[in-house]
């Protein structure tokens, strides 16, 4: 079975299966991603984060290329930088390389066109519809109470909050009932996962970035 990571996730449930294109704004996703691949970091205990912001730890660096990219960076610099700085540099990189990522191991395939201008535009339509879809499942069960909450689907529903994506939970419950019900997820989540969904819900509102959906 291929596993998934936590903003391979967030991908998944940020695309739109079809066309391959973001359903929010890129620039909101890729700061959501951002944020779940120092999640991924955080989750594997490689990373804490101080008083806003982020200090590694001496640990087994990840196996992974793309989050060994950003813990080598973490380490290489010497300061310890603020959450939102962190999230700005990821960003820059982040959608891409969990395409990549998702591409590599057969999830999403990626399509290149010309369009306005001979500007060259990459999507990344699903192509595994079975793989791509078990993150919605698996949220949408503990939301409705018929499964128990793990660490990482805890902060994957924190991140789904912070970017806005909560309609793409939607069945049986309403936009409504799932906003309610990922409050109090957070209610109840360990704050250094709180600190960063926050982080990255504040990154989203910078005036810099936009909120609406690219067509």
């Amino acid at each position: 079975m291929k596993q998934l990571t936590l903003a391979d996730e967030l991908f998944l449930l940020g695309q739109d299966e079809k066309s391959g294109r973001s359903a929010i704004s890129e620039i909101s996703l890729a700061t959501g991603l951002a944020g779940g691949l120092l999640g991924e970091l955080l989750l594997g205990g490689m990373i804490q984060l101080q008083d806003g912001r982020v200090a590694p730890l001496r640990q087994r660096p990840p196996a992974d290329s793309v989050t060994h990219a950003v813990l080598e960076r973490i380490v290489a610099e010497r300061r310890l930088l603020t959450i939102q700085t962190w999230l700005s540099y990821i960003r820059q990189d982040a959608y891409p390389a969990v395409a990549r990522r998702l591409a590599f191991t057969g999830v999403v395939t990626s399509v290149r066109t010309t369009g306005w201008l001979r500007r060259t535009q990459v999507r990344y339509p699903v192509v595994d519809l079975g793989v791509a879809a078990r993150p919605r499942m698996r949220l949408r069960a503990m939301l409705a109470g018929e499964r128990p909450w793990d660490p990482s689907s805890v902060l994957l529903a924190l991140l789904v909050r912070a970017v806005g994506l909560e309609e793409v939970l939607a069945l049986e419950l309403t936009a409504r009932q799932i906003r309610e019900r990922l409050d109090q997820v957070a209610q109840s989540a360990p704050p250094p996962f709180v600190e960063l969904s926050r982080e990255v819900e504040q990154a989203i509102a910078s005036p810099s970035v936009g909120h609406r959906r690219q067509h």
